[in-house]
């Protein structure tokens, strides 16, 4: 498990949250960053004994976090005002399991579709050994559009919304016929100066 991981488990932190306050500059963040600074700092510490840390030894965590704090403020690596900011912080562990909150599968149509993709372009067998790449990816799909759409289709599942789409009427549903039986999916390109992008690709399967 990488800094990402310990981030999440020991203080429900999301790490590129993270990552974007420690690129903060100016006065208004510095409590932000300096919190974000510390809790990184004693993970870095906690490896040596990360079980111990982090329950019966948490004070020592603190109390050595605090001493590195010091040495690198010494150094010049990191400010005196974050120095400062970083020592009157407590850390707040987290000592029961994190859940992560659930998603439903249709609301990560895009993302599961760029992650199939990944692993044909990089030859990579399996989703397990993807997700331990580093990569950032850009891609041309709408994240709005994309919820947007995503979310009407599964709208017109239920009659009202099948109704309000006008879904109903002749040589279409009838007033006994259940929408739930109906499968849609939508793709959208934009053509482009030398190229069709795609915005949109979902469907309500779920």
């Amino acid at each position: 498990n990488g800094l990402g991981d310990g981030m999440w488990m020991w203080y429900g932190r999301d790490f590129q949250e993270v990552n974007h306050l420690l690129q903060l500059h100016g006065d208004e963040s510095l409590q932000q960053r300096a919190e974000a600074y510390k809790q990184a700092l004693s993970l870095i510490i906690a490896q040596r004994r990360p079980s111990y840390f982090l329950r019966e030894g948490s004070p020592v965590l603190m109390q050595m976090t605090n001493h590195y704090l010091k040495l690198l403020g010494s150094a010049h690596i990191i400010s005196p005002a974050l120095q400062r900011a970083a020592l009157s912080l407590p850390l707040h562990l987290n000592h029961g399991p994190l859940i992560p909150q659930a998603n439903s599968f249709v609301s990560h149509k895009a993302v599961n579709l760029l992650r199939n993709d990944l692993l044909s372009l990089l030859h990579i067998t399996n989703l397990y050994a993807l997700d331990r790449i580093d990569l950032n990816v850009k891609t041309t799909l709408d994240g709005d559009a994309q919820r947007a759409v995503t979310n009407l289709l599964r709208q017109v599942q239920s009659p009202a919304g099948a109704r309000a789409a006008g879904l109903y009427g002749h040589n279409m549903l009838g007033e006994n016929d259940n929408p739930q039986r109906l499968s849609f999916s939508f793709t959208l390109f934009e053509r482009s100066s030398n190229s069709n992008l795609l915005r949109v690709q979902t469907d309500d399967l779920d």
